[in-house]
């Protein structure tokens, strides 16, 4: 009677470690593929999640921000088409700085191939 356990406790143990290994060997195949991905879906976010993340916490960074600066803006009676903005254009170059001439630049030497 202690030899068929014996019998039966080795094979379902051979038996578990062939099935194991026939797994390991078959996930490792479809992940190469690519057919599996690196995570688990509960750990993966879409693009559009994400999105919608960021925005709110953008939206609720600025709010107290945006408040307050209605509030200064409300104190200063600023009126809104007065509201000073910031010049995007080119700045003026004193015209009293000439540029060197050019006889006061250093002279380069040209390359000759040998």
């Amino acid at each position: 009677m202690p030899e068929e356990i014996f019998i039966i406790i080795v094979v379902s143990i051979l038996a578990g470690t062939f099935s194991g290994i026939v797994k390991m060997v078959l996930e490792f195949m479809k992940m190469r593929q690519g057919t599996l991905p690196s995570g688990s879906a509960a750990d993966s976010m879409t693009a559009s999640e994400l999105e919608r993340l960021l925005e709110k916490a953008v939206r609720q960074g600025t709010t107290k921000l945006s408040e307050r600066l209605e509030a200064i803006e409300e104190r200063l009676e600023i009126p809104p088409q007065k509201t000073p903005r910031l010049n995007a254009g080119r700045l003026d170059l004193p015209a009293d700085d000439p540029l060197p001439a050019e006889d006061a630049l250093p002279a380069t030497r040209k390359r000759s191939r040998a």
